[in-house]
């Protein structure tokens, strides 16, 4: 499955990488996890999943910190850590 074609598909990647530091590490691992968590999952497997993960993010630093970022309110800084 071909979602896109470019002229120059490194540049591309390398603004899509650049694209990702600005989002917070928690919310990225945690829709990794989710995808692979939900693959085989029935409905309700997958929304007690999404639950779980949901609860472990919203409302942590770097949740906090990404939305601050992305409202203009805050200039990009460090991260912590994942939880």
């Amino acid at each position: 499955l071909i979602t896109h074609v470019y002229d120059d598909p490194m540049a591309e990647a390398i603004a899509f990488i650049d694209s990702l530091k600005v989002k917070s590490p928690d919310a990225i691992s945690l829709s990794k996890q989710l995808y692979n968590k939900t693959w085989l999952a029935t409905a309700r497997q997958a929304l007690n999943w999404e639950t779980k993960f949901q609860r472990k993010l919203i409302g942590r630093h770097n949740q906090k910190l990404s939305g601050a970022v992305h409202s203009g309110d805050k200039a990009p800084s460090a991260y912590k850590e994942r939880s």
